[in-house]
């Protein structure tokens, strides 16, 4: 199994359930430092203002304050490297293209079981 005990993730998304099952799913991996928001705009300030150097970020497509897309592009308007997974209620085709056609090429659809999100974040963080 990967180390990635040294990452930093952020998790945005207005359901305080769904934040407790992601950062559960994300100590099953080793990640232990975890920043977990209830908007977008927390979000956004997080990582831009912060300047907090993540390596991944989770977050909600419908989120009060700045959505899922609208915290997407701030990250890649700043030229932040950071990798992201969208997270969206339904599995909508007009959701994923919305999503994909906004260039977020990761996104999960809701209901999650935690095997899927956890072979999900696996495979991203491989990623290069």
């Amino acid at each position: 199994m990967t180390d990635y005990s040294g990452l930093k993730v952020l998790v945005a998304d207005d359901d305080s359930l769904f934040l407790d099952f992601v950062k559960m799913v994300l100590s099953d991996l080793g990640i232990r430092d975890v920043v977990s928001v209830g908007d977008g705009t927390d979000a956004a300030r997080n990582i831009i203002e912060t300047e907090q150097d993540f390596d991944l970020v989770i977050c909600d497509y419908k989120m009060p304050g700045f959505s899922g897309m609208d915290v997407f592009r701030l990250i890649r308007k700043a030229d932040i490297p950071v990798k992201f997974v969208m997270i969206t209620a339904r599995d909508r085709n007009e959701d994923a293209e919305t999503i994909s056609g906004g260039g977020c090429e990761n996104f999960i659809a809701k209901p999650i079981e935690p095997k899927t999100l956890r072979d999900t974040l696996e495979a991203i963080l491989r990623e290069n």
